[in-house]
């Protein structure tokens, strides 16, 4: 056998899961970050805003309870959805920590899309960019595709009745929940 000159490298590098879902997730954010970024950004002014506190959540029939939405992270955290999908094919989620909204991830939630395929899609980018069991490096990536609500369009009078009487008995046991 001949002899070659020369310096010989070779990898030693062991690409874990870890690693090979960044890359996917890379891969996933460079896909995805023009066209599917736009249309879930107009296809969230039409979900149902998550108020910022729990104890707003609390008083909004329009949400039920989900702790499974966000199961990895104990009984500190509490999740709602909306009861169904909107005209829109959107279901508002929301988690909740120490009764704060969660609005990064991995402790956020999104919204769910009724299409099942954009769905699918959305849990592969997930679990390859924020995966629960590997590094959270790249959250960033998948938070910028599909964000989780931040509450900013929430408004504290979508829940007050119309009629005068009712209004600061309402605003009254606000305060009190929120310690005004």
């Amino acid at each position: 056998m001949p002899d070659f000159a020369g310096r010989w490298l070779y990898n030693v590098t062991v690409v874990t899961e870890s690693m090979k879902n960044e890359i996917l997730c890379q891969r996933f954010y460079e896909s995805h970050k023009v066209e599917l970024k736009t249309w879930i950004q107009k296809q969230l002014e039409f979900a149902l805003p998550c108020p910022c506190q729990e104890v707003l959540m609390m008083e909004d029939y329009t949400f039920n309870r989900n702790d499974s939405l966000r199961s990895g992270f104990g009984s500190h955290m509490t999740c709602y959805e909306s009861w169904f999908f909107s005209a829109y094919g959107i279901k508002q989620r929301c988690c909740y920590m120490f009764s704060k909204l969660q609005t990064q991830y991995p402790g956020a939630v999104a919204a769910e899309f009724e299409n099942r395929t954009l769905a699918g899609l959305l849990e592969k980018g997930y679990n390859q960019c924020c995966s629960p069991d590997g590094s959270h490096k790249y959250c960033n990536l998948y938070q910028e595709i599909n964000p989780p609500d931040d509450c900013s369009r929430y408004t504290i009078s979508d829940e007050i009745p119309t009629d005068g009487g009712s209004i600061h008995v309402i605003i009254g046991r606000v305060k009190k929940l929120l310690g005004l």
